[in-house]
């Protein structure tokens, strides 16, 4: 039996929408960055499943305070190409940065 292919646009469209849902009228607030940084992935993972149930994902939230300073993220996976993928969504407004990474795992 084939393995799907990895919905990249479809997963980068879902996450931005959970992205933007949550934080779009927002201010950075130290205290809300968990709460919000789990309704992210919550409203993601669960569209998502719904929508894809061969596959199994793994997600990370990173929500940053704009101050001036740097960052530099990487990450690196062993799967196989045909069926496995990895979204990473960047957003941002006047006072945050937000990173999003999606990988999904097709279930064999």
């Amino acid at each position: 039996m084939q393995q799907p292919k990895f919905e990249t646009d479809a997963v980068r469209t879902i996450t931005e929408q959970a992205i933007q849902a949550t934080l779009n009228n927002q201010v950075y607030d130290h205290s809300s960055v968990n709460k919000w940084s789990s309704e992210i992935l919550e409203t993601t993972l669960r569209t998502l499943c719904e929508r894809f149930p061969s596959y199994k994902f793994v997600s990370q939230c990173l929500i940053l305070q704009k101050a001036g300073g740097g960052l530099h993220v990487s990450s690196s996976c062993y799967w196989d190409s045909n069926s496995d993928g990895m979204v990473t969504v960047r957003w941002e407004n006047e006072s945050m940065h937000c990173i999003v990474s999606i990988y999904g795992l097709a279930v064999q």
